[in-house]
């Protein structure tokens, strides 16, 4: 095991998919009786872009891939099966015993997507699953054990092994990176019915965060900035937000503040299955902005947008099911079969406007400024290279967009 030295430089997996691939949570929620969910117009306003088709590949229908930061590589998890549980370490009665080899099993392969078709690089297994974020050299993975126990590490895109930073005979998963090289993670001691929180600092020095008793710490996620820290906390039915300000390291252990904090409830009746679907299969809050979150909220059916320790929360657009931020402010919204792109702060409609037709989701924006977008199609996963180029004014005879249309 090493420290987590060189994890400063690290693009987050700032995305949400709800029900996009298929998952054993149940059918997307729907508007309640009398509301309507508006659909995003096609506007006046089009988008200048550029679609490059990138083949396909094996895909275990669940699991979104994860891409490097300039847009290379793409890691997909092209076959899994593990119980609900494990996946959130809710430990069951199962679970407090020992557990066959072979349980719960997973395959990673990393896609060299630079060329006209995927190229595999690597494959990783017979027990390993993609982890949520990429960071310096690499992309996070967690890796089974036979009783119920889980090890994390960072995995290069090509070349060396993973190098494990938390293999200690304990439930780890859910990992998440700050800016500093700081990471934190949700772990539960096997025989334990509780879920605490692990941060590290980039010299390998840790604290713990505490669970109440029977409680269960879920997907502790950094803000951009690294100045705060968001989790969701489950506990006896109840299911809630919470997020607290990182304060300045001492010895180098960043402190997680008890006063500057706010908790957001989300349900009072939630069952395991709820907590399965904010956590499963990216984590309920990812970066947005500087300082927010991004948040599927399990009681609304709602993507929002939680503003971190102050301000107020946002909604998304109704039936919006993946949403990235992009450099410039603007957003990617994969809702009701169309990805648009506008602004997260307008609330208008028309505003938005639709780049393509078709369930893709988008992942990080790359560094060369194009977007990775992903589509499932059963046990295949179709991928293309989204360039926007810039925005123009359609006549009423003949749009100025390369549009380009799949359903």
């Amino acid at each position: 095991m090493t420290s987590a030295a060189g994890f400063a430089a690290r693009t987050a997996l700032a995305v949400v998919f709800l029900a996009g691939c298929r998952t054993p949570t149940g059918p997307t929620t729907r508007p309640a009786a009398g509301q309507t969910a508006p659909s995003l117009p096609l506007s006046a306003r089009q988008v200048r872009f550029s679609i490059e088709r990138l083949g396909s590949v094996a895909h275990d229908t669940f699991t979104p891939p994860v891409c490097s930061p300039d847009g290379r590589y793409i890691a997909v998890q092209v076959e899994s099966a593990a119980s609900m549980e494990f996946r959130i370490g809710l430990a069951t009665t199962s679970q407090k015993r020992t557990q066959a080899p072979g349980t719960n099993h997973g395959t990673v392969v990393v896609f060299d997507i630079s060329g006209p078709v995927p190229v595999e690089v690597r494959r990783v297994g017979p027990d390993v699953f993609l982890g949520r974020e990429t960071v310096a050299g690499g992309f996070l993975i967690q890796e089974a054990n036979g009783d119920g126990s889980a090890d994390l590490g960072v995995l290069p895109w090509s070349g060396a092994g993973a190098d494990w930073f938390a293999a200690d005979g304990a439930w780890n998963a859910l990992t998440a990176a700050g800016p500093d090289g700081s990471i934190a993670w949700s772990r539960r001691s096997l025989g334990s019915d509780t879920v605490d929180i692990v941060v590290q600092s980039p010299d390998g020095s840790r604290t713990t965060i505490d669970a109440p008793p029977g409680a269960a710490l879920l997907a502790p996620t950094f803000s951009t900035d690294g100045s705060q820290l968001a989790w969701l906390r489950f506990n006896d039915g109840v299911l809630d937000w919470t997020c607290r300000r990182v304060e300045p390291a001492q010895s180098g252990v960043p402190r997680v503040g008890q006063t500057a904090a706010v908790t957001i409830g989300l349900s009072d009746r939630a069952t395991s299955r709820a907590a399965f679907q904010a956590v499963v299969p990216l984590s309920a809050t990812v970066h947005w902005g500087k300082s927010e979150f991004l948040l599927a909220d399990p009681g609304i059916g709602r993507l929002v947008i939680m503003p971190g320790i102050t301000g107020k929360r946002r909604l998304l657009p109704p039936g919006t099911r993946a949403a990235i931020q992009l450099t410039d402010g603007r957003a990617l919204v994969l809702q009701d079969g169309r990805l648009s792109l506008g602004r997260d702060s307008s609330s208008d409609p028309t505003a938005w406007t639709v780049v393509l037709d078709g369930d893709w989701a988008p992942l990080p924006q790359s560094s060369d400024g194009s977007t990775i977008l992903f589509r499932a199609d059963g046990a295949t996963l179709q991928l293309a290279r989204l360039r926007i180029e810039s925005e123009a004014r359609s006549s009423s005879s003949s749009s100025t967009s390369n549009s380009s249309s799949s359903s």
